[in-house]
């Protein structure tokens, strides 16, 4: 028998779902499962994914979602915490109802000047205060049966809007490429399920300083946005005290700094702490797809981090319509400093 047909197992209750933070949209969920070949640890992402080319063991996984609710309303500023009060303007206004929650008085008045804006974007757009309905329910569906709806086939799983207020449920188990060892052994199928899903927090409505130009000549003008994006690399317990561990993730980080980078409509973006694989995963494809021109230099020295080296850098990016590139020069700083010492 090859070695890579000798039989794989799951180590007995080694299924681990980190959800102590909670479950929030758009925050993608990685299971960690340990996995034995002849008593020695293989790393369960050398495993292929069901229905792989590759592989005579696979590893099959699978998303439920529960038709049942779970728990009432959350707070949209704070939505790892329960909701206390709802905005009777905001139903009246027929603002989205996850937005009229908050989990306190303190809460409200804290908020209160973004959340005026939500009444305002709404009787702008014709919504007339006509009446309202509250959405304010809690506990689940009496005399329901639970059953589960299937939702994902792989290793991770980003929740969305139709997740929120429900539990998911991740099913893992070792399965044969070939006949005969087709179907699981449910003796051998490992399940976690997750608490409720909760709606991801609508980031803060930044209020920009706006520079009155010194004259209304335009000719030979353009706008420069400079950013540290805080490289994944570096998102680590340290900031514990300042945000919630799941904001720091990057599959949810990422989107929310795009949209932000975009927003600004910036002719050059100087961008620091852009780690090297997600420049090449995703700011170089995506900045290029807004009509962006990229270049990067990262720093020599890499760090071993989620199972790959990688570094951060500074990208630049600027405007194909507005500039071509003539020449680039980079400059390492330590040799720079290290010639600096020589010289003395």
């Amino acid at each position: 028998m090859k070695m890579n047909e000798r039989p794989l197992v799951l180590v007995p209750n080694s299924l681990r779902l980190s959800t102590s933070d909670g479950v929030f949209c758009g925050v993608t969920l990685e299971p960690y499962v340990l996995v034995k070949r002849d008593n020695a640890p293989v790393a369960a992402d050398d495993v292929p994914e069901e229905g792989a080319p590759e592989g005579y063991w696979q590893l099959r996984s699978r998303w439920y979602r529960s038709t049942i609710p779970r728990g009432g309303a959350v707070c949209s500023v704070h939505p790892e915490r329960e909701a206390a009060l709802q905005c009777i303007v905001c139903l009246r206004c027929k603002v989205a109802q996850h937005l009229s929650y908050h989990c306190s008085v303190e809460c409200f008045k804290s908020h209160w000047n973004l959340h005026k804006d939500y009444h305002q974007q709404c009787q702008s757009n014709g919504v007339q205060e006509n009446g309202y309905e509250s959405g304010f329910k809690t506990g689940s569906v009496a005399g329901s049966v639970e059953s589960w709806v299937e939702v994902g086939r792989s290793r991770t799983y980003t929740p969305t809007q139709d997740d929120v207020g429900y539990v998911l449920k991740f099913e893992v188990c070792i399965v044969g490429k070939a006949p005969p060892h087709t179907m699981p052994d449910p003796m051998k199928v490992q399940v976690v399920q997750t608490t409720r899903v909760r709606p991801a927090p609508n980031p803060p409505l930044r209020h920009m300083v706006q520079l009155v130009p010194p004259s209304s000549h335009t000719n030979g003008r353009f706008t420069l946005l400079t950013y540290n994006l805080l490289a994944d690399l570096y998102a680590k317990a340290d900031f514990a005290n300042s945000c919630p561990a799941w904001s720091l993730h990057w599959h949810y980080r990422k989107k929310n700094l795009l949209r932000e980078l975009l927003t600004y409509k910036a002719d050059i973006l100087c961008l620091q702490e852009v780690q090297s694989d997600h420049y090449l995963e995703f700011w170089a494809p995506e900045l290029q797809k807004a009509g962006y021109v990229a270049i990067y230099k990262k720093k020599t020295a890499e760090i071993y981090t989620d199972n790959k080296y990688a570094i951060d850098g500074c990208a630049t990016f600027f405007r194909r319509d507005r500039f071509s590139l003539v020449k680039k020069y980079e400059v390492e700083f330590n040799k720079a400093a290290l010639s600096r010492t020589d010289n003395k």
